[in-house]
């Protein structure tokens, strides 16, 4: 059967709602006091938890035509509303699909069926895009089978919109209150939809967010708006410990510039720079799959940590950037097979370290395996093969940064310092069957120090040092062995 309401549909009070077989709840509208068409369901606890779960073939449907919210708990703080989704059919929000909104704890648990957010996104713990007093909510997403969605979120200039883990108030509040939001995978399908203005955000503003992967797949399908890790002062987790997750577009991981970002949010943002530096975003694959269809830009308004697995892979289309601006950390990743650069790090006070680096530039022909600007940044213990641009490339303003433990095999063109000061390469070993460049174009007060080098016999034709060795202020107990016939 059908159960008709108008406007709304509350579960208060310690509210159960349940429904299964065929049964069919039908929202219809009603103009609100703005001459809106509205259609609401609202799972608004008032003393306790308010449920509502909806199993077999059973489902929730509004009517056409008008502007449909589904709120689970919004604005009830110290509450918490749930909406198990058990159904094989769809519920679909042409607004705002929220889960724990401004205030209160709100739940959504998706183990079959189709779950879709709308015009104003699908938000995991968000607070309002125009906020009068403190909120605090705490949003919580578990998908084990089903999907869910988020599709055609329109432009908004003051928020972050699309599908949004966590996503609080920066600098615009003396006490604007803290977002947590969590969307747990161990099966089904996660999807931020191409069309709309989406982003698919973890962690912006005052809040956290976390992604925790365990199966199953998560996309942002988006070709425009990309994936965003940690901005404006938030802290963004992202955990792949089995099955896929992609992003068709940028992933941006540890802070993001209203520059950087389509519909330049300005209105809400703008005050934001103040806490940018605070952002922190880490991007862990233990096992699975992370896929990025342009590039990986850690670091950018912020901190970054990326670390990958034995089991795991991470792949980009085309560079990851660690540390744009400062404190990015790149650990544990192989990166193999590009067009371009394998890193980009126009950074400071970055770390790129126990990496594999293979058969990059295979295209492009000005970058490296690591290229950029790194300033007061540690470069060590990586494994840099297989490529004939330089290996390790430090850019026009690097300065006082340290390149040690790291080793070189099959590299036509190792070290290259352009216009750098007060560079440190020390303890590393490099290793070739043909002519090795080593050089410090431009630069000053550098030093190429207690290194080992295996080359073949007449070693002083195998590396070539070139005119700009004088460059640096110490060249001194390099080891260097000839490479003999029997491969010893």
């Amino acid at each position: 059967g059908v159960y008709t309401v108008t406007n709304r549909m509350v579960a208060a009070n310690s509210g159960l709602i349940h429904l299964k077989d065929s049964g069919k709840l039908q929202i219809n509208r009603l103009m609100d006091g703005n001459g809106n068409l509205m259609g609401r369901l609202g799972i608004s606890p008032a003393d306790e938890p308010a449920v509502v779960t909806v199993d077999d073939d059973a489902e929730i449907q509004f009517e056409s035509g008008i502007s449909t919210m589904v709120y689970i708990c919004n604005n009830h703080p110290g509450l918490k509303g749930v909406l198990n989704w058990n159904s094989s059919k769809t519920l679909a929000a042409i607004g705002t699909l929220a889960v724990g909104f401004s205030n209160g704890e709100g739940v959504l648990n998706v183990t079959r069926g189709t779950v879709q957010g709308g015009s104003y996104g699908l938000r995991i713990a968000q607070t309002s895009s125009s906020p009068v007093a403190k909120a605090t909510a705490r949003g919580i997403a578990n998908v084990s089978g089903g999907r869910l969605l988020n599709a055609n979120s329109w432009q908004n200039t003051s928020t972050v919109q699309g599908l949004v883990v966590g996503a609080g108030v920066p600098a615009v509040l003396a006490d604007p209150g803290f977002m947590h939001g969590t969307l747990n995978v161990s099966g089904g399908a996660v999807t931020n939809m191409q069309g709309g203005a989406g982003y698919f955000a973890v962690g912006v503003g005052y809040a956290r967010g976390e992604v925790m992967q365990t199966g199953g797949s998560i996309a942002n399908a988006h070709e425009t708006y990309p994936t965003v890790i940690g901005a404006f002062g938030g802290t963004g987790e992202w955990v792949v410990s089995n099955g896929v997750s992609s992003s068709v577009c940028d992933v941006y991981l540890g802070g993001i510039t209203t520059n950087d970002m389509p519909n330049q949010p300005t209105e809400l943002y703008k005050v934001a720079r103040i806490d940018a530096a605070c952002a922190t975003g880490t991007l862990a694959v233990v096992d699975g799959t992370f896929a990025a269809g342009k590039a990986i830009i850690a670091g950018r308004d912020g901190a970054a940590k990326i670390e990958v697995g034995p089991k795991g892979s991470l792949t980009a289309a085309s560079a990851v950037g660690v540390g744009m601006q400062a404190w990015g950390r790149c650990i544990g990743n192989h990166i193999h097979h590009g067009s371009g650069c394998g890193v980009v790090m126009w950074s400071v006070w970055s770390e790129l370290a126990s990496n594999e680096l293979d058969h990059v530039m295979q295209k492009a022909r000005d970058g490296g395996g690591l290229y950029g600007g790194q300033a007061y940044c540690r470069i060590h213990d990586n494994y840099v093969h297989d490529m004939w641009w330089p290996g390790l490339y430090n850019d026009e303003g690097g300065r006082d940064s340290i390149y040690y433990n790291n080793r070189f095999e099959n590299c036509g063109w190792p070290i290259h310092m352009h216009a750098t000061r007060r560079n440190v390469v020390s303890n590393n070993v490099f290793k070739s069957k043909g002519a090795m460049h080593l050089s410090f174009q431009g630069s000053g007060d550098c030093r190429f120090v207690d290194n080992k080098l295996y080359g073949p016999a007449s070693m002083t034709n195998a590396v070539v040092v070139t005119k700009y060795v004088p460059n640096c202020a110490e060249w001194a107990r390099n080891e260097v062995f000839d490479l003999q016939k029997d491969g010893s």
